[in-house]
């Protein structure tokens, strides 16, 4: 299926032209803004609009952008939690050995319970 925000069969280089500039916009797009860039009569551009469906085109874009932007974020989401998993894993890691290390001379009885003593 060709999308919905590519030329369209029958329109004209000059009237696309002025479409992808308003598709591109994005939220704050207008046929006026449009006229202003290209310094042309936006009611010739408002008639373009109509003809060529604009709002549907650019709305269907917008959703096509929305849709691999939040792909990108997820795949980003994944990838971090995947390094926060790894670095929580070693941070683990070297906090056991010194705690493994400490237990085992306990087992053994080699830890020594040093007391302080103070001078009164």
């Amino acid at each position: 299926m060709i999308p919905k925000w590519t030329r369209l069969p029958n329109e004209t280089s000059k009237a696309f032209e002025a479409f992808e500039l308003y598709r591109d916009m994005g939220p704050k797009r207008s046929i006026q803004k449009v006229g202003e860039r290209l310094v042309k009569n936006p009611k010739v551009l408002a008639r373009q609009s109509k003809k060529y469906q604009w709002v549907e085109r650019a709305n269907a874009f917008d959703a096509h952008v929305g849709e691999r932007k939040a792909e990108e974020t997820a795949r980003e989401l994944i990838e971090m939690n995947r390094r926060h998993a790894e670095w929580a894993q070693s941070f683990e890691e070297l906090a056991l050995v010194p705690l493994k290390e400490l237990k085992a001379r306990i087992d053994n009885g080699t830890f020594l319970f040093l007391t302080r003593v103070l001078a009164p």
